[in-house]
């Protein structure tokens, strides 16, 4: 998919710069679906980076034509290793932008890879909706990230796939 394609597309930032709250794509009628990773990279309104393009051909061939990305932190950046050791609990402007979002998206995408494991709230987030999809799981019992995915992957009920972390 390229940017001619995206009928809608928004960003939303905190007042630095520094953190990306939301992204929307929208790239036809259909579905939306809500997905949590586990940091933002360089994505902006406009911009797609790797993962929102590898994520949006991905589900574009599982029937969605739409995407709403969340994350489990905030903090843009390139090194997601970074982000984990600096990055807390959700607030509750991100409890809210979530559930706001949850409530508009047909289903719910869960692909934070090995490194969401630290998250404080995952618990939290992985108990709201028991019908959630992934890419399948890492070796930790996470939701892989789709970067490096093959195109074909389809999606899988985490709750069949999880294991305890």
């Amino acid at each position: 998919m390229d940017s001619r394609q995206i009928l809608e597309s928004t960003a939303a930032f905190d007042a630095t710069l520094t953190h990306r709250l939301c992204l929307t794509r929208r790239w036809g009628q259909g579905p939306l679906m809500l997905a949590v990773g586990l940091n933002p990279s360089r994505a902006g309104a406009t911009e797609n980076d790797p993962t929102v393009r590898r994520v949006m051909r991905l589900l574009d061939a599982q029937g969605f034509a739409a995407l709403v990305m969340l994350n489990l932190w905030s903090l843009i950046s390139v090194t997601p290793q970074a982000v984990v050791k600096t990055e807390g609990r959700w607030t509750e402007a991100d409890w809210a932008r979530f559930h706001g979002w949850f409530a508009q998206s047909k289903a719910r995408l869960w692909m934070w890879g090995a490194l969401g494991r630290g998250h404080p709230d995952l618990d939290a987030i992985c108990a709201s909706d028991s019908n959630a999809f992934c890419f399948g799981i890492t070796r930790a019992g996470m939701p892989k990230h789709p970067l490096y995915l093959p195109a074909s992957t389809p999606l899988v009920r985490y709750r069949d796939q999880r294991r305890p972390h």
